[in-house]
């Protein structure tokens, strides 16, 4: 979950590289994706085939909120599981459809707050810096 790491998948021809942070929950002082996501985009970017390339983000994305996040953090894909899998467990497809209407909605509202009218829209532009 480095440059560095990033752009060695690129060199073995990746043409998707994915941050996660793999169950971050089981280190405690690891940073999270969204820490480290915007440097990440930046050196893959800055590269002749980076421009090409698909980055997915997993890490910490419960909500369509978080969604809205990571793409304006620079994912061109935003992936999340454990709250697929809360509703699944104990659900089924209806508690996954239900979540992901949800998360649907969630990105809707995020998009109207911040004027983006397409998911291209999404940039960091709309994030405030703490």
């Amino acid at each position: 979950m480095c440059e560095e790491d990033a752009l060695s998948a690129l060199e073995t021809g990746a043409d998707i590289i994915g941050i996660s942070n793999h169950g971050g929950r089981v280190l405690d002082s690891t940073p999270g994706v969204a820490d480290v996501l915007p440097n990440i985009v930046k050196a893959i970017r800055n590269t002749k085939k980076g421009k090409k390339v698909v980055i997915t983000a997993d890490g910490g994305v419960r909500t369509g909120f978080d969604v809205v996040k990571m793409l304006a953090l620079g994912a061109d894909h935003v992936l999340t599981g454990r709250p697929i899998v809360r509703e699944a467990v104990p659900h089924g497809a209806e508690g996954v459809r239900s979540l992901i209407d949800y998360m649907r909605s969630d990105i809707e509202k995020a998009m109207i707050m911040t004027s983006c009218n397409t998911l291209e829209d999404i940039n960091s532009d709309i994030l405030y810096d703490i």
